[in-house]
């Protein structure tokens, strides 16, 4: 999206990544698994005796690619590999140093300096991810764990561009919180069932109480700190113009026109744009599994969606 020449072509690039991302790249993987499944005979077990439903796409691997397309798949998955740790360590530094260290422990000093910091916080990042994947033994237990500890998260990176309140301590009680609350529920796990992160149901209601907690700390947090500058606010407003609500104020202080009716309408693109994604999916599936009239449902959705997605998207004033 940054990288688009205007906003236009943004919301475009945007489109076009969550229907490569859910209608596109999803049904190769469902093929793959249903075809396993019907080799196999349902999932494989690990050594450990565990079923592992990924051991089948690795089996599927082993057993129908030819060598070479073999080699490139494992060369793939190590550049996947490498790539997502390298961007996670250079994020997780960047936060460090930048939005911790240089804003609020040392203000000031030389680029030199935080250059250092810089570096340091890069190696501890990595130590720190090589001590957590040591306690992992399914891709999907990170997964479950990255949901867990950014659980409650979300509301605050979204409301920060709707409510001129949300400060920096706002984020850093949010990522604190999220990260001890969920940490302190998986360590009850083995004392309370209702934690155990293992199940089902004890994910989601660590999901759910980290979320609770996570949100409380943070709305404390922001009415207990001073919000940012006004005359940031200000320039901030009259730059990015934010809509909503939320910034009646400092679009006053700001002596700019306040944006109005564009959430209503945002919601409505979300919503087409959601049932167009997925009516690509469904009506997929459909063809593939010979279901006329599911096709024929799905394809009416994604016809009407896609026509008045992109006539009111072709509307907009960017």
């Amino acid at each position: 999206m940054l990288a688009c020449r205007d906003e236009r072509h943004s919301r475009a690039a945007a489109l076009y990544f969550n229907v490569a991302h859910y209608a596109m790249r999803s049904w190769p993987w469902l093929i793959t698994a249903l075809c396993s499944l019907a080799i196999y005979g349902g999932s494989l077990r690990n050594p450990a005796g565990e079923e592992d439903p990924g051991l089948n796409y690795v089996q599927m691997m082993v057993d129908f690619l030819p060598v070479g397309l073999r080699g490139f798949m494992l060369a793939s998955f190590a550049a996947a590999f490498m790539s997502t740790q390298a961007t996670q360590m250079n994020w997780g530094s960047s936060y460090l140093v930048n939005d911790l260290y240089r804003r609020f422990l040392k203000k000031g000093a030389s680029e030199r300096h935080y250059v250092l910091a810089s570096r340091i916080a890069t190696a501890l990042t990595l130590v720190l991810s090589l001590v957590a994947t040591t306690f992992m033994s399914q891709i999907s237990k990170v997964w479950e764990f990255l949901l867990t500890i950014g659980a409650g998260t979300g509301l605050v990176y979204i409301l920060r561009w709707y409510w001129w309140r949300v400060n920096a301590w706002s984020e850093v009680a949010a990522m604190a919180s999220a990260l001890v609350t969920s940490l302190g529920l998986r360590s009850l796990g083995s004392s309370y069932p209702v934690f155990d992160p293992a199940t089902p149901r004890g994910f989601a209601m660590t999901l759910v109480t980290t979320t609770a907690v996570t949100t409380s700390v943070w709305l404390a947090a922001t009415f207990a700190t001073a919000p940012e500058p006004r005359e940031k606010l200000a320039a901030f407003y009259a730059k990015v113009r934010p809509a909503g609500p939320g910034w009646k104020r400092i679009a006053g202080a700001a002596a700019v026109a306040e944006h109005r009716g564009e959430i209503p309408r945002n919601l409505a693109f979300w919503a087409l744009g959601t049932v167009f994604v997925y009516s690509i999916m469904f009506v997929t599936g459909a063809l593939l599994f010979g279901d006329t009239a599911r096709a024929l449902v799905f394809g009416a959705a994604l016809a009407v969606s896609g026509a008045l997605l992109f006539t009111g998207l072709a509307r907009e004033k960017t």
